[in-house]
């Protein structure tokens, strides 16, 4: 059984949200503790914060790929790292563990949605994102071209994958 780490992509800085996006209320909880909730319900035990609460970027001001490529480094001991984002409050169970339970050679996610993601954490994969990085190809769907990934068919409701990042985007959630 591989050993998977969980990890809340919430580095960024919620300028377009106006306020801390991971400390909003969701269903009487943060943001935040909404997402570890979640991990957990899918038996994800090891849960990481990417960003200035948990897992610092090394490189910044590069996006979610250099929390990406931080957390890969400091979680090596993981054979899998799975990324979802602070912002993306309707994510349910079902959809983490489809990803969990998916065969990845590199990474799998959802067809059409770069996050969330889960990644093998192997020094290919780490190694094609610091490359990303230092390129300054931030976009996460350019290195999905690099890798070897696999693409999930969803029959999941498209608003399941929408980020909030405005106070309109919130309030229609």
């Amino acid at each position: 059984m591989p050993k998977i780490a969980g990890v809340i992509l919430a580095g960024g800085k919620s300028s377009r949200m106006g306020c801390d996006k991971s400390q909003l209320e969701y269903k009487g909880m943060t943001l935040k503790e909404h997402c570890r909730n979640l991990f957990h319900q899918v038996d994800i035990e090891d849960v990481f914060i990417s960003g200035k609460d948990g897992i610092k970027d090394i490189y910044h001001d590069k996006g979610p790929i250099s929390g990406i490529y931080s957390c890969l480094e400091s979680l090596s001991d993981f054979n899998r790292v799975l990324f979802i984002p602070v912002d993306m409050p309707l994510l349910n169970k079902d959809i983490v563990f489809e990803l969990i339970n998916s065969r990845i050679t590199d990474f799998s996610c959802f067809e059409n949605y770069n996050l969330p993601i889960i990644f093998n954490n192997s020094i290919t994969v780490r190694r094609a994102v610091h490359d990303q990085i230092k390129t300054n190809t931030l976009a996460i769907h350019k290195l999905m071209v690099k890798l070897k990934g696999n693409f999930l068919v969803t029959n999941h409701n498209k608003e399941y994958f929408i980020n909030t990042n405005t106070p309109q985007q919130w309030q229609n959630i």
